[in-house]
């Protein structure tokens, strides 16, 4: 039975790969990071013009990111409304590395990854790629000579360092986030605290020409993302706070990348075929625990600890698969030729891909001066914080992304009819690496804090190697810097922070393994009508140069404080009772008149012994 026409490109393994790989993009949306790989900025306001050094004690409800156990140090009842805007720079110049080398695999690619639910090397989790598979035996120039050609060794490429730069035409993504808190003191219940939020990290928009150089890795994405939950919080005198959040985490993209159906790697526009994916997950399940302590604080001291771990995960993430353009050649070609049938038949129907892999776990630790009272004059006329915070984020244990597909089958007829075959899954290196920051920060308070000035900075190391670095994520080690300012009055306190990445440049040479999406690689059929070589082109060989910028705005509202309640409840007057007045002493009486008693000449009555014997 001969299949039916389909105008739908045809695929091969690596068409779920790239669909998996654009939704590990999305579900990696849930793992928090300081600027390391999906993310920039540290989260907040004062965070971002503190230079991320704001780890100890926020201070205010942004502490249930940060640390959890400094929920307990927020006073009274806050909400805070903070709205950031990421405005990313990402340039890449293409550069294969010469002519006598092209962008083909020139090494063989051999990796092994184990099974996160065993812990165990996993054979289907492996990747094979044999290098130098563009070249036939024979030595004989692959494919036909067209101007541009790829890949093949002794062919001059197009793509030498001098080409024009591709650019992110993204404009400044938006990022909003509420928080409340509610500190036990309030009603009665001293030590403990509680909040509720809906936050989301900061992370950059990215959006290339779909003709650019980029667009097999990518041509623009957006994502969503949604951190919300609880947090509570119990502090003991002033020697130790402990807190946790029970956090749930929605995460979605929408996604384009071009596919290539040129059978000899040529990046020819004409057989470009253009996928976008559309996926989301919800309640991806997470949390973090936090400590915090003032142990110099009976001797006057006050010198804050603070430590934080957000806690590992894994995802699961799968998203429809929609064709969006399939170019002239192709199309002519393999789906819809002008004599006879398709050579291919893809049934996609209610298709979908699912991308598997792990969140590692990140961890903060600092230390925080506090003296509100520099002068000494007890008005707290001038003070000062500082604070001193590194981060650990253990990006090693993203190594590897698994990709399944379900619904979608196969048909070629290329030397006959085939039976229709599901696509095995995939497996894309990842080979990321722990990546390390430390931050130096601090806060210049006048008049009880009724004015405040942040700055700090911060340093910190890529988490993606060059091996699998790409225009998808700028990341690369870099430096960052932050200033702002805060007001407080009529019981609220408007943040506002500006901060500046500067990424080291990043070159990607011989060592990468990113490869295009060219849906004939590795399909034995396609394989015959090329002698047998490989189409297979490494598209992310080159010279990278990023730069971020983040203007942050917060609003925190004591709730209590403008309200009136609480420690802020208005309090009765008490009268006190009018003190009586001594009454006005009186003038002394005279003395009675006293009378003279006129002596008798009668003598006295006496008794004689006689009688009282009787």
């Amino acid at each position: 039975m001969k299949p039916a026409r389909s105008r739908h490109p045809r695929s091969s393994p690596l068409l779920p790969a790239l669909v998996g790989g654009a939704l590990a993009a999305a579900a990696l949306a849930s793992s928090p990071a300081q600027a390391a790989a999906y993310y920039a900025g540290e989260l907040g306001a004062r965070s971002v013009a503190r230079g991320g050094a704001n780890v100890v004690n926020p201070g205010d409800p942004m502490a249930m990111w940060l640390n959890p156990a400094a929920v307990t140090l927020v006073p009274g009842v806050q909400l805070q409304l903070d709205f950031n805007l990421v405005f990313l720079t990402n340039e890449f110049v293409r550069d294969c590395g010469g002519e006598a080398d092209g962008c083909a695999v020139l090494q063989d690619i051999d990796r092994d990854y184990k099974d996160p639910a065993t812990g165990k090397v996993d054979p289907a989790r492996s990747v094979r790629l044999k290098g130098g598979g563009r070249i036939p035996g024979d030595g004989t120039k692959v494919g036909p000579a067209e101007p541009g050609q790829l890949g093949a060794r002794n062919t001059p490429s197009r793509f030498d360092g001098t080409t024009t730069t591709v650019r992110n035409e993204a404009g400044p993504q938006p990022i909003p986030r509420l928080m409340a808190t509610v500190n036990g003191d309030t009603f009665g219940l001293p030590g403990a605290a509680f909040g509720v939020f809906a936050y989301a990290p900061s992370s950059g928009d990215y959006r290339y020409g779909a003709d650019a150089a980029s667009r097999y890795t990518l041509i623009d994405r957006d994502l969503l993302e949604v951190f919300y939950g609880v947090t509570a919080g119990y502090k003991f005198g002033d020697w130790l706070a402990v807190g946790a959040s029970l956090q749930g985490v929605t995460a979605g993209l929408d996604q384009s990348i071009a596919l290539s159906l040129d059978k000899y790697g040529n990046e020819d526009p004409g057989y470009d075929v253009r996928v976008r994916v559309t996926g989301y997950q919800h309640l991806i399940p997470s949390g973090n625990v936090g400590l915090w302590s003032s142990p110099l604080k009976p001797l006057g001291i006050d010198l804050q600890l603070g430590a934080s771990v957000q806690l590992p995960r894994t995802v699961k993430a799968t998203g429809p698969l929609k064709i969006e353009s399939i170019g002239d050649k192709a199309n002519q070609e393999f789906f819809d030729p002008p004599q006879g049938e398709p050579l291919a038949v893809l049934d996609d129907d209610g298709a979908t891909a699912t991308a598997e892999f792990t969140v590692p776990p990140f961890w903060r630790l600092g230390a925080k001066y506090v003296n509100d009272d520099l002068l000494g004059t007890g008005q707290k006329l001038i003070g000062l914080e500082v604070e001193l915070a590194g981060v650990l984020e253990q990006w090693s244990a993203y190594d590897h992304v698994y990709l399944s597909t379900k619904d979608i089958t196969l048909t070629t007829t290329i030397g006959g009819d085939s039976a229709p075959t599901g696509l095995p899954p995939i497996v894309q290196p990842k080979d990321w690496q722990d990546a390390v920051s430390v931050r130096a920060g601090g806060t210049l308070s006048f008049f009880d804090r009724i004015l405040e000035v942040h700055g700090g900075g911060y340093y910190e190391t890529s988490a993606i190697p060059t091996s699998t670095y790409s225009v998808e994520v700028a990341c690369g080690d870099k430096v960052g810097v932050g200033a702002g300012v805060s007001a407080r009055m009529w019981g609220a306190r408007l943040d506002v922070g500006y901060g500046h990445v500067f990424y080291f440049d990043t070159v990607v040479g011989q060592e990468s393994v990113a490869t295009a999406g060219n849906v004939t690689a590795g399909n034995a059929a396609i394989a015959t009508l090329t002698g047998g070589t490989d189409p297979t082109t490494r598209v992310a060989m080159g010279r990278y140069r990023a730069s971020l910028d983040e203007l942050n705005v917060a609003l925190t509202v004591g709730l209590d404080e403008l309200f009136g309640f609480g420690a802020h409840a208005p309090r009765p007057v008490v009268t006190p009772p009018p003190v009586e007045s001594a009454p006005e002493p009186s003038a002394p009486a005279e003395p009675a008149p006293t009378t003279e008693i006129a002596p008798t000449s009668a003598p006295a009555p006496t008794l004689a012994l006689s009688t009282i014997a009787r």
